[in-house]
């Protein structure tokens, strides 16, 4: 009798180890479940990262794309605009020097009387001053504007700051001075 008394005994021991398993199994179960729905959360987390750095790049992208062709327009532009003031200054040299010869050569032809020869003389040289006066703005301008296309250039400033007349008044003034 005595040794059945030990089996009931050993049994209420297998109960409780299997009781302890049961509830470590339930544990490990409770903290898988909170393992997955981690998972899963950063799973979602990441995807929705990695289409905000998509459409980063993307916006990037396009305003690099501007940015590049905001330059080449201003570099094509300045050029075209110094080269209208250096056709402009061309010109009104030629005229000057045209002008200075005529001059020249009506004096020295003429054979007028001194003050009417004076008079004449006073007036041109008052023509060809004003002449000069403007040849020199034009130069001015010229020298200016590209001294702060090529500061704004190297200080890597917004290229979209440079004061830019329209080709067509650009076009006009050199039409009208001539």
């Amino acid at each position: 009798m005595m040794i059945v008394l030990l089996l009931l005994v050993d049994d209420d021991t297998n109960d409780d180890e299997d009781y302890d398993d049961v509830c470590d199994e339930q544990k490990y179960r409770a903290q898988q479940k909170v393992v997955e729905k981690e998972l899963r959360d950063l799973t979602a987390e990441h995807e929705l990262l990695l289409q905000a750095f998509q459409k980063v790049q993307e916006e990037r992208d396009e305003l690099l794309k501007r940015q590049t062709e905001s330059i080449l327009d201003i570099q094509q532009r300045s050029g075209l605009k110094k080269i209208l003031l250096q056709k402009k200054l061309a010109a009104v040299t030629e005229t000057l020097e045209k002008k200075e010869a005529q001059l020249s050569t009506a004096l020295s032809v003429c054979s007028i009387e001194p003050t009417a020869r004076s008079n004449a003389v006073c007036k041109l040289e008052e023509i060809l001053e004003s002449k000069r006066i403007s040849m020199d703005a034009l130069q001015q301008d010229l020298d200016l504007e590209s001294q702060e296309y090529e500061q704004l250039k190297a200080s890597g400033g917004s290229l979209q700051d440079f004061p830019f007349r329209p080709v067509e008044k650009i076009l006009k003034d050199v039409g009208s001075d001539q």
